[in-house]
C-alpha cells in the first residue's frame, strides 16, 4: 500500500493487488486514521510497525466517506520486486570490473565495442530479486 500525505491526513494512495491492505479491504482513498492504535498524525508508518514481522495482524481505524472502519490486515513479507539494470555505456575499465563481479556477467560494452556508440541497441537487462 502506498500512502499520501493530504494536508496532514495519511491517505492510501493505492493499494498491491493481492497485498495485505487488498485483502483488508482497504481501498484508495481512505484516511488511515490509527494502525495498531497508534494515531498517525505525524507518526511515521514505518516507526509504528517497527517490530513487526510478516505474518503479524495489525488493526487498522480508516475513514471513508465520513465513516469510521475497523479492519485487520496480516503483514506481508517484503516486495520481491524486479529492476531492471541498465549498464553505463561509457564506464571506465574499474567500473566494469565491478559490473563483472557483481553481475558475473562482462560488462555490455566490453564484448559488443559498437554498444557505445549511439543508436546502438541498449544494454542487456539483468533482473534481480531481492532477498
Amino acid at each position: 500500500m502506498k500512502l499520501r500525505n493530504d494536508g496532514g491526513r495519511i491517505v492510501v494512495a493505492s493499494v498491491v493487488r493481492g497485498g495485505a491492505a487488498q485483502r483488508a479491504h482497504v481501498d484508495p482513498g481512505d484516511e488511515v486514521l490509527a494502525i495498531g492504535g497508534v494515531r498517525l498524525d505525524g507518526a511515521s508508518v514505518d516507526a509504528v510497525l517497527r517490530g513487526r514481522a510478516p505474518g503479524d495482524r495489525v488493526d487498522l481505524s480508516l475513514s471513508r466517506d465520513g465513516h469510521v472502519l475497523h479492519r485487520q490486515a496480516f503483514l506481508d513479507g517484503p516486495r520481491l520486486d524486479r529492476v531492471r539494470l541498465v549498464a553505463k555505456p561509457d564506464a571506465a575499465g574499474a567500473e566494469r570490473a565491478l559490473y563483472k563481479a557483481w553481475i558475473g556477467a562482462p560488462h555490455p560494452a566490453s564484448t559488443n565495442p559498437a554498444s557505445t556508440s549511439l543508436g546502438a541497441p541498449p544494454p542487456t537487462p539483468v533482473s534481480i530479486r531481492e532477498p
